[in-house]
């Protein structure tokens, strides 16, 4: 069938609001949401009978009956490389270790990339993540594999953790990235994920606002632009910011 661009906005629109509701609009309710004035049912019902066996369906005796026979097309995920996630964490912990003592409350960005890609990971995964600086160091003297999400990298063995008896572990110093660009390098990523995500979801104002703002807002955006496809109009949003932001402004 041919996409008009009623048909596109009906089904953009549906879309839309099977995500919120169980039960399909009324006509009325369908007129509203689309911008149109109640006087102009009878077009909408005559874009729906174009479409109807095709993209929707209702029982002609049931006012909230109006379904979708198309699935909504599967958006794209953000995907965070967790091997890149534990090669900065890594980098974080090892450059963490060489301050001074009297230093060591100005955290690595290495580090704090590190902690705050961990902390998106799992939220996009539903997972638990460390949220502080505290919590983070308790979870690196466990097991690596105890982050779920770690699970997916081959190999890993069950008994490695970032750190060992105190001290950082030998697997960390195998897996730091060594060199100066280590922050060039996430931006880089993490830029180029974004756009992925906001291209997919339909978030191009967001992501011009995420490349006005300076580097170290930069996992706070990104959660907010995740947060708002996937939260809105959620309580959880603002704990999801705030917990972020913490992670982004230790130091």
């Amino acid at each position: 069938m041919k996409i008009t661009k009623h048909r596109q906005k009906i089904l953009d629109t549906l879309q839309q609001w099977f995500s919120i509701h169980k039960q399909g609009p009324t006509l009325e309710e369908l007129c509203q949401e689309l911008g149109m004035q109640p006087r102009q049912k009878a077009t909408v019902q005559k874009w729906l009978q174009t479409m109807r066996g095709i993209d929707v369906e209702w029982d002609d005796h049931s006012a909230r009956s109006l379904r979708l026979l198309t699935s909504e097309p599967e958006k794209p995920s953000l995907q965070l490389s967790v091997t890149d996630t534990l090669r900065y964490l890594a980098t974080g912990v090892v450059q963490w270790e060489k301050l001074e003592l009297e230093k060591r409350s100005q955290v690595p960005e290495a580090l704090r990339i590190g902690m705050s890609r961990m902390y998106l990971t799992s939220l996009l995964q539903g997972e638990q993540a460390p949220e502080n600086l505290p919590q983070f160091f308790d979870w690196a003297e466990t097991s690596i594999a105890s982050w779920k999400p770690a699970q997916e990298i081959k190999y890993l063995s069950p008994d490695v953790s970032v750190i060992e008896d105190g001290v950082v572990s030998d697997f960390a110093r195998e897996w730091q990235v060594s060199g100066n660009n280590v922050v060039a390098q996430v931006q880089e990523s993490v830029l180029k994920d974004v756009l992925e995500y906001c291209r997919g979801n339909q978030l191009e104002d967001a992501y011009r606002a995420f490349r006005l703002l300076n580097y170290h807002e930069t996992y706070s955006s990104l959660l907010r632009i995740s947060a708002m496809a996937t939260f809105t109009r959620n309580q959880t949003t603002t704990r999801v910011i705030v917990t972020v932001r913490n992670l982004c402004r230790y130091g």
